[in-house]
C-alpha cells in the first residue's frame, strides 16, 4: 500500500470514530503518556493541537501547565513549524494553515525543546510514519528538534508493522497508544 492510500484509509477510519470514542481513547493514551519517565524528565515539551479526529491533548496541555512545564506548540510560518509558548490552553488558539488549531501568539521559542509530540496518520513499529504530507515535522526534526526526544501519539488500530519510507523521513523514538508504550528503536535497523 503506498503512503497516500494508507493515509486516505487511516483518516477515514478515525474521522469515522463517536467522539464519546474519541475522548475515551484519547484519555487512555494521555494516561499512559503521562506516566513515561521522559515526560517526568522534561522541562520544554512541543505538543501538537487534535485536529481531525486526532488523539485529544487538550487535557495533555493543561495537565503540563499545572506541572509547570513550558509548553509550546507549533504554528506554521511558510514552510516551516515555529514553537510558540502557550500559557492557557483555552485561550490564544486559532484555525491556521489547513485548519489546525494553532497560536495567536507569534514569538519564538528558543530555549532546549525535550520532547516533541509528532502527530500521524499511521505510525510502524520502527517509529516511522506518515503524516499529511507536507513536510513540516520532518524539517523540523532534522533542524530544530533534532536532539528531542519524539514521541507519537495514537490510536493503537493506528500502528502497522511497517510503512513505506523515504530518505527524508524521520521517525519517532516511541509511540503511546491506549494499549501501551511503543519504544521504536529497539526495532530500527
Amino acid at each position: 500500500m503506498t503512503k497516500g492510500e494508507l493515509r486516505r484509509e487511516m483518516l477515514g477510519w478515525r474521522e469515522a470514530l463517536e467522539p464519546d470514542e474519541v475522548a475515551e481513547l484519547s484519555a487512555k493514551v494521555v494516561r499512559n503518556f503521562l506516566t513515561l519517565e521522559e515526560y517526568g524528565r522534561a522541562e520544554a515539551i512541543l505538543l501538537y493541537l487534535d485536529f481531525r479526529g486526532e488523539v485529544r491533548t487538550r487535557n495533555l496541555v493543561a495537565a503540563s501547565l499545572d506541572l509547570g512545564k513550558t509548553v509550546l506548540v507549533p504554528r506554521v510560518r511558510g514552510h516551516e513549524l515555529d514553537p510558540v509558548q502557550l500559557t492557557d490552553p483555552l485561550r490564544g488558539i486559532q484555525p491556521g494553515a489547513f485548519g489546525v488549531p494553532e497560536p495567536t501568539a507569534t514569538k519564538v521559542y528558543t530555549g532546549p525543546i525535550d520532547l516533541v509530540l509528532v502527530p500521524a496518520v499511521a505510525y510502524d513499529r520502527r517509529g516511522y510514519r506518515v503524516g499529511y504530507g507536507g513536510g513540516f515535522y520532518d524539517r523540523f526534526l532534522v533542524g530544530r528538534g533534532a536532539a528531542s526526544r519524539k514521541v507519537g501519539l495514537a490510536y493503537a488500530r493506528q500502528v502497522v508493522d511497517q510503512l513505506p519510507t523515504e530518505d527524508h523521513d524521520v521517525p519517532v523514538d516511541l509511540v503511546v497508544t491506549e494499549v501501551g508504550v511503543v519504544r521504536c528503536h529497539r526495532f530500527r535497523g
